[in-house]
């Protein structure tokens, strides 16, 4: 059973390697891949990253657990969590201040924009 902390960026890096394998080898090496993958897996991360190569839709989650510097542009926080959320102004604020007080706030964001929105966290301070 894979620790919880750990699920999320296995899933994400799974499906980012499985779909760059098939890309760069094709279909029936990337099969080959994951079989040998695949029985080492937990069951919920085979699922999940099974469904998201078939349908191509994962949320990825990133966990913000403060800020390393006092926030320079609150605004700009509150911005860029929405622009990779999804959230509107008020989830997004509400989030940030959490973020800013030291709680930890899961982030939901598209696994094919998951490594984007890490370095644009951590460029603004965000300690992920």
């Amino acid at each position: 059973m894979i620790p919880e902390g750990h699920k999320s960026n296995v899933i994400s890096s799974g499906i980012t390697f499985m779909r760059s394998i098939t890309e760069a080898y094709g279909s029936e090496d990337g099969l080959k891949l994951w079989d040998a993958i695949a029985n080492t897996l937990d069951p919920d991360v085979k699922g999940a990253i099974f469904f998201a190569l078939i349908t191509g839709d994962y949320q990825g989650e990133i966990i913000a657990r403060g800020f390393s510097s006092p926030p320079q542009n609150y605004v700009e926080y509150i911005k860029t969590i929405q622009t990779y959320t999804g959230w509107g102004i008020k989830e997004a604020k509400e989030a940030a201040d959490l973020i800013r007080d030291g709680v930890r706030q899961t982030l939901t964001v598209p696994t094919d924009k998951r490594s984007e929105a890490i370095m644009a966290f951590r460029r603004l301070g965000f300690l992920v």
